[in-house]
């Protein structure tokens, strides 16, 4: 698994931490549709690095329902 950022491939190098989060969706929508979870965004944690030699980076990506594409929110230096 791999992660493309900032013109990189970033390789993921540990097992990532993943959970889902509620989205406000009365914040980006007027209704709701009947049936559709609006609600829960998927996130992942995620520690990368493009080669063997260089340090770990974490990366907070999230994708909200029905998107097909992953948002990076977060990118902070491995602790």
């Amino acid at each position: 698994m791999a992660i493309r950022h900032d013109g990189h491939i970033w390789a993921v190098a540990a097992d990532p931490l993943r959970w889902f989060e509620r989205e406000p969706w009365w914040d980006t929508q007027t209704r709701a549709p009947i049936g559709v979870d609006v609600v829960n965004v998927k996130v992942w944690r995620v520690q990368v690095r493009i080669n063997t030699a260089s340090p770990l980076r974490t990366m907070e990506i999230r994708r909200r329902p029905h998107s097909p594409s992953w948002v990076l929110t977060r990118i902070n230096d491995a602790v």
